[in-house]
């Protein structure tokens, strides 16, 4: 399965290098299959939803960028998205061991000082300090379990509109 997946806590060494876990190296493969596993580089940026980073690979980011006005340089105005957002982004790529070094910026935005906790979201993967995520997860744990309530109730309706014969149309 090419997904970001599980959680995985990796120390910064004495030199500032922190290991991605492998399977997120393999996950960004799976995604990039032209590319070896230790090349895959992915994009770090500061999430706008809390203190922690959010990581995409370069596709992904490109997708995005391609959602936005291409005129919008041109309009005059601020661009709020450009300057929180790609201006404090970073593209990774892993040496032949795998390790990264994490810009000061992005460190001290996540507040990420020895230990970096890596969070498999599916197509995306985040990281955090420890501590953050203990106390984020708590929180929203409960809301967890009413969007999959939710999901499971959506489901099941459509799984019983689909078993309910349609009566002939009238046309």
């Amino acid at each position: 399965m090419a997904g970001f997946l599980s959680c995985t806590v990796n120390k910064i060494d004495r030199k500032d290098r922190l290991s991605v876990p492998a399977h997120i190296r393999i996950a960004l493969g799976l995604l990039r299959p032209d590319a070896s596993v230790s090349s895959n580089p992915f994009i770090c940026f500061p999430s706008l939803a809390g203190p922690w980073l959010q990581a995409v690979t370069p596709q992904q980011m490109q997708q995005f960028m391609g959602m936005q006005d291409p005129l919008a340089p041109f309009a005059g105005e601020i661009d709020a998205l450009g300057i929180a957002f790609y201006a404090q982004a970073a593209e990774l790529t892993p040496d032949t061991d795998g390790r990264i070094t994490l810009p000061a910026h992005l460190r001290a935005y996540a507040n990420i000082d020895t230990e970096v906790l890596f969070v498999g979201q599916g197509s995306s993967f985040s990281m955090w300090n420890p501590d953050t995520f203990a106390e984020y997860s708590a929180q929203v744990r409960d809301q967890a379990r009413e969007q999959f309530s939710g999901l499971v109730a959506r489901q099941a309706q459509q799984q019983l509109a689909d078993a309910v014969p349609q009566g002939p149309q009238n046309g």
